[in-house]
């Protein structure tokens, strides 16, 4: 199959890939490099340009919106105009080569003008309004929802990674979604990783980690909520961020949480946005991680923590409890409660080493069920079910 995966944002300006345009690459090079088939990326962005990114094609799309960022009425409108421009590229791509799948991402209405004439499935990489709330306005949040939905009822199926998005919008489109959980990769042997920021900035001290974009759905307010009693319980423990800070009521998520921890802000390191070579060996030397989204999707900062042998601090009922059970794998506190965010990291400051390294283990073995030689061939086999239900279809 040829296939092409198409999204709203794809990478930015030499940026780490995280999140969503990690897993279209990663996708993308399995496929290319472990399958007979071929994967290529159309994106979103402010030029035209045919480029390569390590091996996977990348048609970068020039795409047109109006101003009038934060208002409601523009995500809609915006939505459409960006994937108006979208559909022509396919178009032009489809005449020049022969397409079999086209893969949406479901990110903010992505698919919306979908013409059908290609066999199409959308993972629902987020559904704002399950996961995005604490983001947006509720006029920001029930326009791009609808977004979402009305791009997924065009598609020939909707996957998700997590029970927790299938759920809510199979009610709302009132459809089958399949749940496909993400693909992990083992892709940095540890002579690869780069330690030069741990051994400079870590080394010797004993913390707790948080990674991934510090915004409020992934609750960094309620890690902010606790900081200031744990830092002031623990006079030698660090809390230790990386990513990229969002903002809340205008201030910056980073400045909140120092703001919260006084007089102990010294004991805040920030790291900035690492590249995974860096990233993995503060991973590998933290006491636990701690991950308190209020909703999220099965993420990446999670299963990359829980496969390389460490302790995570998730919540219940947020998609991480699809990885984590609590006690055995990991621990899960109540998303957006502080106070239960503060019991469950102390519980684990204070177990003792053989309760934290069989925690450990069975974090790695969790993980292992999800390497992309038992995944991507439920993705493959959904791919060839919706192109036979197509053609069937169209002969009849």
């Amino acid at each position: 199959m040829n296939i092409l995966f198409v999204t709203g944002a794809f990478e930015s300006h030499g940026e780490p890939l995280t999140g969503m345009p990690r897993y279209l690459y990663k996708m993308c090079r399995y496929l290319n490099t472990q399958t007979e088939h071929h994967a290529s990326i159309v994106a979103a962005d402010v030029e035209n340009r045919l480029w390569d990114y390590d091996g996977v094609e990348i048609c970068s799309v020039k795409t047109v919106s109006i101003p009038g960022k934060g208002a409601w009425i523009h995500y809609g409108v915006n939505a459409v105009l960006r994937d108006y421009c979208l559909q022509r590229r396919i178009s032009k791509i489809c005449k020049e080569k022969t397409v079999d799948m086209i893969q949406y991402t479901g990110w903010f209405g992505v698919g919306i003008l979908h013409s059908g004439k290609i066999p199409a499935v959308m993972r629902m990489s987020s559904y704002c309004k399950v996961q995005l709330t604490a983001n947006h306005t509720k006029h920001q949040v029930n326009v791009i929802s609808l977004m979402e939905r009305l791009a997924a009822r065009r598609m020939n199926a909707v996957i998700s990674p997590s029970n927790i998005v299938a759920d809510q919008l199979q009610k709302d489109i009132q459809r089958k979604i399949h749940v496909i959980e993400t693909p992990f990769w083992e892709d940095c042997e540890p002579d690869q990783w780069d330690t030069s920021i741990y051994d400079k900035q870590l080394k010797g001290k004993q913390y707790l980690f948080y990674f991934g974009r510090m915004s409020t759905n992934k609750g960094i307010l309620t890690i902010a909520d606790m900081i200031g009693r744990l830092l002031s319980s623990h006079k030698e423990l660090y809390f230790v961020f990386a990513g990229i800070p969002a903002f809340f009521n205008g201030v910056n998520t980073l400045q909140i949480l120092r703001n919260k921890a006084r007089p102990n802000r010294d004991r805040i390191i920030y790291l900035g946005n690492l590249s995974h070579e860096k990233l993995l060996p503060v991973i590998k030397h933290s006491y636990a991680l701690v991950l308190p989204s209020l909703t999220d999707n099965l993420p990446n900062s999670c299963q990359e923590a829980m496969y390389h042998g460490k302790v995570v601090i998730g919540t219940w009922n947020s998609s991480l409890d699809q990885l984590i059970s609590d006690d055995v794998s990991g621990y899960l506190s109540l998303p957006g409660n502080g106070d239960d965010l503060l019991r469950v990291a102390e519980k684990v400051l204070h177990a003792d080493d053989a309760e934290l390294e069989r925690v450990a283990a069975m974090a790695h073995k969790t993980i292992l069920r999800l390497r992309p030689q038992y995944v991507v061939p439920k993705m493959l086999q959904l791919y060839e079910q919706v192109i036979r239900m197509e053609y069937r279809n169209r002969k009849a």
